[in-house]
């Protein structure tokens, strides 16, 4: 199954690298010289080079999967949203977030999934516990297996919850007991393994006195509750549950709701990122000694200046801190994704940048959730979404009103209309110093019916929108998507493919461009996939694995 879905939805160059992972050297000559012809199948992808800069050099799809509820099997959850994910140490991917405990339910679920390093579903969890509770972070143990971290209904109690999956994605335990009680509920946002001394932070929030508004990631932010980080060691993760005696230290911060992101670098130190409803606290950063939580500096105030803060990493020689989030700049309109440089020493903010996909800034909104910092140190990648807002249109008066009730938020020659809630992927990378080096739009393709292109009669795509972003080996990006059906996850990298079959951009993608172009997917894609599968399926029975 899973070489079929090489075969079928990836391209040309990445069949052949997870070809060679599968160690399957004893291909015959026939498959060898299709592989080496030029023909691709081409990811799953629709690209738009209006809202698009520097396409030919930014890193390409690999592959693109999505998933429904259904498809993804994990236990009762519906209508599932991943808000995080991560690369593991085999080069799979696992996802997790929340949907709901049924059609229609009040309550929410927390799901898990692990995918192959091709997007191919391997397993699904789902927590099946009762009066809600979600997923909203994942780590990897140096064994294989997971920690999912998020919150969990038990007795009436909102409680922080790390449940731990096996590499297989079956539940060890979960544990609960960190000393939330009644009235006073508790949540993780993040945790973090830091394999250089193999600790683990936990961050989010306790003592909210009610768990009306249990939102974060993506989904929200949390409007009240005290902000927390807890350090354990990765040993309390064994054969049973840790506790609260299992935290080697821990700190909180009045004022501020709750912690989204802990950052360890250099030797001996952690940045958190802080998360307050009042003022400038809403992008906030304390830097902290990672032996005892004593603080270095702050916390220090960014809000102001910065916008709504999401999510933080660390420049790949520890001098500088990385924020995203979205907000509005100082004599702009409209909704930008934002990013801030911090000095890690000091505090002291260099520049705060917004970032765009282009058109009516007054109609399109810009939302980054996630940044990471590329393993070769050239810059960082930021995950955001781009679309109408679902209420937006009825703040609007005029042209822009109406505009807006007819999907038209871009004006330029070759931008398609998108209506209300339809949403794109957004993806771009910057050097250290804010400087825009690519950016990329992209929306999920269908395997079957969809258009063949977007200039092809039936264009008709679904919303898709980049919640989180995670460093893959080799310079790859790994984006987190949000389908309007379920779930994705988007592979770029050096080894992708770029390809135009649409009548209006080209490959380059350049943002003067007057036409939205499409990643070659199905454009032909249905009847080589099938021809590649028959030749690959010849070629492992003529190779002896199995009899025909």
């Amino acid at each position: 199954k899973n070489f079929q879905y090489v075969i079928s939805n990836t391209s040309l160059t990445t069949q052949k690298k997870h070809l060679q992972k599968m160690k399957l050297a004893f291909l015959p000559a026939t498959l060898a010289a299709l592989l080496a012809s030029g023909a691709s199948a081409g990811p799953n992808t629709y690209t738009y080079p209006v809202k698009s800069i520097n396409l030919s050099s930014a890193l390409k799809p690999e592959y693109y999967g999505a998933y429904s509820s259904d498809e993804l099997s994990v236990g009762r959850t519906t209508d599932v949203h991943a808000v995080h994910g991560i690369q593991t140490s085999t080069g799979a991917s696992v996802l997790v977030g929340k949907g709901d405990e049924a059609e229609g339910s009040q309550y929410s679920d927390a799901f898990a999934v692990g995918l192959s390093s091709t997007s191919a579903k391997v397993w699904g969890w789902g927590s099946n516990s009762a009066n809600g509770d979600a997923a909203n972070s994942v780590a990897e143990l140096s064994s294989g297996d997971f920690l999912v971290a998020g919150w969990r209904t038990v007795g009436g109690i909102g409680k922080r919850s790390v449940t731990k999956l096996s590499s297989s994605g079956s539940e060890l335990y979960t544990a609960t007991d960190f000393g939330d009680s009644s009235a006073s509920h508790g949540a993780y946002e993040m945790i973090v393994l830091d394999s250089s001394s193999n600790n683990v932070y936990v961050t989010g929030l306790n003592k909210k006195s009610d768990l009306e508004e249990m939102a974060f990631k993506s989904y929200g932010n949390v409007p009240s509750g005290t902000a927390i980080i807890e350090k354990l060691p990765a040993s309390a993760f064994g054969a049973s549950a840790p506790t609260s005696s299992s935290v080697t230290w821990s700190r909180e911060f009045s004022g501020y709701s709750t912690a989204k992101t802990a950052v360890p670098f250099g030797s001996d130190k952690v940045a958190v990122q802080l998360y307050g409803e009042d003022g400038g606290k809403s992008a906030a950063v304390v830097v902290l000694n990672a032996n005892d939580g004593s603080i270095v500096w702050g916390p220090s105030n960014y809000g102001n200046d910065h916008g709504e803060g999401t999510d933080m990493t660390v420049s790949t020689d520890g001098s500088a801190l990385i924020m995203v989030g979205h907000g509005t700049g100082s004599g702009e309109v409209g909704l930008s994704g934002r990013v801030t440089k911090i000095s890690t020493s000091d505090g002291t903010r260099s520049w705060s940048k917004s970032f765009n996909v282009g058109g009516n800034a007054n109609i399109i909104y810009n939302e980054c959730w996630g940044v990471a910092a590329l393993e070769d140190g050239t810059g960082f990648g930021v995950s955001c979404g781009a679309g109408i807002e679902g209420d937006k249109c009825e703040q609007l008066s005029g042209q822009d009103k109406s505009d807006c009730n007819a999907g038209i938020g871009d004006r330029r020659a070759g931008a398609k209309p998108r209506g209300k809630d339809n949403w794109q992927s957004f993806v771009f990378k910057i050097d250290g110093e804010g400087t825009l080096l690519w950016q990329r739009v992209d929306s999920y393709k269908c395997n079957n019916g969809c258009a063949a292109n977007i200039d092809a009669s039936g264009f008709d795509p679904s919303s898709s929108a980049a919640e989180w972003i995670f460093p893959g080996t080799g310079g790859d990006l790994g984006i987190v998507t949000d389908e309007v059906f379920g779930l994705g996850v988007l592979m770029l990298g050096t080894d992708g493919t770029e390809a135009d079959t649409g009548g209006g951009g080209d490959s380059g993608g350049n943002e003067d461009e007057d036409g939205d172009e499409e990643t070659n997917v199905d454009g032909g894609a249905d009847k080589l996939g099938a021809s590649l599968s028959g030749i690959f399926w010849l070629a492992l029975a003529s190779a002896g694995v199995f009899a025909l």
